[in-house]
């Protein structure tokens, strides 16, 4: 069974890899987006641009799905996800 809506996928990997991942998604029918490295030094996290892209795709793909927003509650944001991800991920580490 095909799913009506697809999940987009972020990429925020190596730049030496970029062309590849679009390369395998360019006939997939999915959405990607790509953004700098999450992780470009050993011990650096650079989240920013990837926060701002799960903004966008949030904004773009999950609020149009049918209930989406449930588990956020209504008038949910990206940012609102973004934050609780990188919230919870600090937490994880700490």
């Amino acid at each position: 069974m095909r799913r009506k809506h697809q999940s987009p996928v972020l990429y925020c990997g190596n730049i030496q890899n970029q062309e590849l991942v679009k390369g395998l998604f360019d006939k997939s029918g999915r959405k990607l987006y790509i953004t700098q490295n999450v992780y470009p030094r050993l011990d650096e996290l650079n989240v920013e641009p990837v926060r701002e892209l799960i903004q966008l795709a949030f904004e773009e793909h999950i609020t149009v799905a049918h209930g989406a927003d449930a588990g956020f509650g209504r008038g949910t944001k990206g940012a609102h996800v973004a934050t609780f991800l990188v919230k919870h991920r600090r937490e994880m580490k700490s």
